[in-house]
């Protein structure tokens, strides 16, 4: 990867942008995010920061090696479109692998202690506008715009209660709480409960499966 030029799109907290610093030698990284506070804290020489919106933001052709977008695209009506603008930004032969949730497997392999909340999240989130179930596709929408060498993998995480994973899990069903209720999948002590249940429970639990995908530009 020395001398790439990366790009990194809803960085978040930077965790990401800094690896590819690290990797790209004399090249840089820009990272893209709507609320890049979180990004402040990052200090280096190679990387650019810039607040946008990916939907709207004008990217140059053919100018980077590697695109990456993680937890992303299913909360975006236009995730197609914005696919799309990523490949045009590649460089002959540069990569983009795209890496998202498929909340909607979940419900098969749940514990009945997380079933009615992660239910009620999947129709909230739906009801906002968030696909739950297209992370799947992502190999098929790459192959069908025209990269080669696509390739795809999944993986369930585990986790138990209590760990970071639990945390930020409840902490997602909290501020979810007043959308989640409104369905009607789940009641508000219900929810509180689930809640508990993730802090606190020994158990072993499931987190909604994470796939990624990838391709590359061809470069005739």
């Amino acid at each position: 990867m020395c001398g790439w030029h990366c790009l990194e799109i809803g960085a978040g907290a930077g965790s990401i942008a800094q690896w590819l610093c690290s990797q790209v030698g004399d090249g840089r990284v820009l990272a893209i995010d709507l609320d890049t506070r979180f990004l402040s804290y990052l200090s280096e020489p190679r990387l650019q920061v810039r607040q946008a919106d990916i939907v709207s933001e004008e990217l140059p052709e053919s100018a980077f090696d590697l695109i990456h977008a993680r937890l992303l695209l299913p909360h975006l009506p236009e995730r197609e479109a914005v696919v799309r603008k990523l490949m045009r930004s590649l460089k002959r032969g540069g990569w983009l692998l795209l890496e998202e949730r498929e909340l909607a497997l979940i419900r098969q392999v749940t514990t009945p202690s997380c079933a009615a909340a992660w239910a009620a999240l999947e129709a909230a989130m739906q009801a906002g506008g968030v696909d739950p179930s297209w992370a799947h596709e992502m190999p098929n929408l790459l192959k069908r715009e025209g990269l080669v060498d696509v390739g795809g993998e999944g993986e369930f995480p585990l986790f138990t209660g209590g760990s970071p994973m639990a945390r930020v899990f409840s902490i997602t069903w909290e501020q979810m709480r007043e959308r989640m209720v409104a369905t009607g999948l789940i009641g508000n002590d219900d929810l509180t409960c689930a809640i508990q249940a993730l802090l606190h429970t020994t158990d072993w639990l499931v987190a909604p499966p994470i796939f990624a995908a990838w391709g590359r530009r061809s470069k005739e």
